[in-house]
Order: C-alpha cells, then sequence, then structure tokens
C-alpha cells in the first residue's frame, strides 16, 4: 500500500449487496481491474454480518467461498483489501443478523444455554435494522458487552481471520463499521474494552497488517464515544466516516475546511491523523439542490453537488489531507447504483449517489482527480500539523465540538484577511 491510500468500498454495479450471495466473477474482475486503471489501491470489502454468521455458532461456507475467489481477483487486480468485520452500517441502515436483536427467540434458546438469560435494554433510538431483505423495528442487543454476543463475534473472527489473515491482497482489518449507530456502549469504558478484545482477537488468529475502526461523527460527540485514544491504545487506527449533513458542521456538503478539522480533531485527541471516508452525493446538475432523505432512523434534508463540483472538492481535499498526515481517503462507494439496496424504504437515496463510476458504469469527473492525482509523486515537504485545545472534551463532547469548529472556522477567516 502506499503511504497515502486512495481506497472505495465495493459493491458490485449491478448486484450491490447480492456480492456474497450470488458472485459474478467476470463482473468482479472488470470491476476490479476498472478501480485499478483509475488509481484506486485498496478496497474495502463488506462482510456481511448475516450473510457471514447466520447463526451465532455457525460461519457460512458458502460466503467463505465467495470471499477467497473475490480477494483472488483482487490479488490480480494488484488491489489491498481491508476487510469489514461486523460492518453495520450499509446504505443508511443497520444491517446484522436477527439472532442479534430482540427478535429471535431462537436465538435466547441457543444461547442461553451457555451464557444465561439475555437481557434487552431498551436502545436510544430505533434505526431500520435489515435482515433477509426486510427492514424491522426492534431492539438491538449489547454487541458490545453482551457475553452472547462477543462468544459470537470472537467466533466469527476466529473462522475468517483464521482463514484468510496471511491472504496476498489483506492489507488490513476493519474491526467494525458504525457499530455505535446500531447500539450505543454503555460507557467510553466498555467501548475501549471491546476495542481492545477484537483487536486481540484478530491477532491471535493471524490477522496481518493495519487494524481499523470506522467511527462515525456522532462517535466524536457523545461521551461513551469509541474515543480515539481507545483505538490508539489498543493499536487501531482510527478511521471517520465523513457523510454530511451531521451535527455542528450544518446542512453543507463537505468541503475541505471541514475535513481538515476532523482530522485536526482526531490528531489532537489521541495524537495520530484519522483515515477518512468521504461520502459526497452528486448528480448531474445537482448544484444548490437538495433532497428529503432518511439515514439510519432521522429524516435529513441532504444537499448535493454536481459532478464537476464533486471533481473539484477532491482535486483540492487529495493533496491536501497527504500533506497534513492523513494516511487514507476512502470512497463511501464505488458506483452509483440505479436500484436501491432492498428494502427501499430502510436506506437511503444519497448512498446511491456517491461512485467514482455512473450507473451504466461510465467514469465520472472525479474518478479522472482520482487517476490524476495517483500518478503525481508526493511532496517533500510536510505541512505542520495544526492542533487543537482538547482538554476536558469528554465532560461535554457535543459542546466542545462545535466551540472548536467556531473556533476554526474563525481562525480560517482571520487567516484569508
Amino acid at each position: 500500500m502506499n503511504s497515502f491510500s486512495i481506497g472505495a468500498t465495493y459493491w458490485p454495479r449491478r448486484k450491490g449487496p447480492l456480492l456474497w450471495a450470488d458472485p459474478d466473477r467476470g463482473e468482479i474482475r472488470d470491476e476490479f481491474q476498472q478501480l485499478t486503471a483509475v488509481g484506486i489501491d485498496t478496497l474495502r470489502l463488506p462482510l456481511r454480518w448475516e450473510e457471514f454468521q447466520p447463526r451465532p455458532e455457525r460461519v457460512a461456507t458458502g460466503a467463505l467461498r465467495a470471499l477467497e475467489q473475490t480477494l483472488d481477483l483482487a490479488t490480480d487486480a494488484r488491489l489491498g483489501v481491508v476487510l469489514q468485520l461486523l460492518p453495520l452500517a450499509v446504505a443508511g441502515a443497520i444491517h446484522l443478523p436477527s439472532w442479534a436483536t430482540a427478535a429471535s427467540f431462537a436465538a435466547d434458546m441457543t444461547l442461553s444455554t451457555k451464557f444465561g438469560p439475555l437481557v434487552i435494554v431498551r436502545n436510544e433510538q430505533r434505526p431500520p435494522l435489515v435482515w433477509e431483505r426486510t427492514a424491522h423495528h426492534t431492539e438491538v442487543r449489547d454487541l458490545w458487552a453482551n457475553p452472547a454476543m462477543r462468544a459470537a463475534q470472537r467466533k466469527l473472527i476466529a473462522e475468517v481471520v483464521g482463514y484468510f489473515g496471511d491472504h496476498p491482497a489483506l492489507s488490513g482489518w476493519e474491526l467494525g463499521s458504525g457499530v455505535e449507530l446500531a447500539r450505543a456502549p454503555s460507557s467510553s469504558d466498555a467501548a475501549a474494552e471491546w476495542i481492545g478484545e477484537t483487536a486481540d482477537a484478530v491477532r491471535e488468529h493471524g490477522g496481518r497488517g493495519t487494524l481499523y475502526y470506522a467511527a462515525t461523527l456522532r462517535a466524536l460527540r457523545r461521551r461513551e464515544g469509541p474515543h480515539p485514544e481507545a483505538l490508539v491504545a489498543a493499536k487501531v487506527t482510527p478511521v471517520i466516516s465523513v457523510v454530511l449533513p451531521e451535527g455542528p458542521l450544518g446542512g453543507a456538503v463537505p468541503d475541505v475546511d471541514a475535513l481538515q478539522f476532523i482530522a485536526t480533531l482526531v490528531y489532537s485527541l489521541c495524537g495520530q491523523m484519522p483515515a477518512l471516508i468521504l461520502g459526497v452525493p452528486a448528480v448531474a446538475n445537482g448544484a444548490n439542490t437538495t433532497i428529503v432523505d432518511r439515514a439510519y432512523g432521522r429524516e435529513i434534508e441532504q444537499p448535493l453537488l454536481d459532478h464537476d463540483a464533486h471533481a473539484r472538492l477532491l482535486e483540492t481535499a487529495l493533496p491536501d489531507l497527504r500533506a497534513a498526515g492523513v494516511p487514507a481517503l476512502w470512497f463511501a462507494h464505488s458506483y452509483c447504483y440505479g436500484e436501491p439496496f432492498p428494502p427501499e424504504r430502510a436506506h437511503s437515496q444519497r448512498e446511491r449517489m456517491m461512485g467514482l463510476f455512473d450507473t451504466d458504469g461510465a467514469e465520472l469527473p472525479v474518478a479522472s482527480v482520482v487517476q490524476s492525482f495517483a500518478g503525481q509523486t508526493a511532496s517533500s515537504s510536510t505541512v505542520a500539523t495544526k492542533t487543537l485545545d482538547v482538554e476536558d472534551y469528554w465532560a461535554d463532547p457535543a459542546m466542545h465540538f462545535r466551540r472548536l469548529w467556531r473556533h476554526w472556522q474563525a481562525s480560517d477567516e482571520e487567516e484569508q484577511k
């Protein structure tokens, strides 16, 4: 992998979430070659929990075979792969197996024989939960501390990491994606313990390369986190998913200033720059337009960019973030999707508009920017990393996030005078 990674989350353009259930080797091969050609060096492959672990005591051999074939194709295309274990946040909804929710009485019967009765605690909100391609509204079990849930997660790690840990395509492992959206940890200590134990399990079973945890901006605005400091303590690289609007950054599409602020905040908290996942909904003639959308159970007004504005954003962001020491910028999607992920009402419309390639596979302007950037030699000069005053940040993270963002904006305005 290069010192600065340009990556993308991969779902096949035509089959989307059917990647593991019905893989098309020819389609995957062609798309991997297309992504390599424009300068993508890293793919995030989401191992949907339901497909890879249909029951807490069983990992699906069919999904493992499909993954093996896909990793071999990635090797042929000279792509590094980060495998996403427990990728719960998918296209604006929470994807997980039914047995990880309050809906599964069969799981209760199976797991209670080993761990005693399972206790369900009401979550702060109910985002749409997806399994068997159907939306559900129920509670999520405590994925962070419940002994039965932790044992099931360790089972998945043992099977997947044990089998693929030394595959040449692998450059890293992502321990979770948006777990805090499905169910917030009970405390920052509970989150830190989960991160440490999960990282240890991946390493014990032979996982090589970099370990990551992909958090949302909400994790930076809640006391329970997970905190970037806990990730660094466990030798896990923080990853922040930036798909606005979110919180005090307002309703605008993300700009370079916002991306630099988020990276600097994480650096100030933990002493390490995070990788960033960027999702920018862009459509033809989309400038200054919005859509009413939903994301993880919340109704939002989603601003859009047009394709040229999206390209201009990345033309500035890529060199600036690399110079600042950010290790990676990964796109939320490789392709735009003509068909929504099923069920349509559970997922965000915006997720269909974030790709480097259009719904017909045609290259979008942002792909040309990525290709040009990938061919450039990084400057030998470095930019002095800013820091923010984060003393007492976790006493009231939502308030401090707003304060620091206002201070950042004011400082930039002063520098421009």
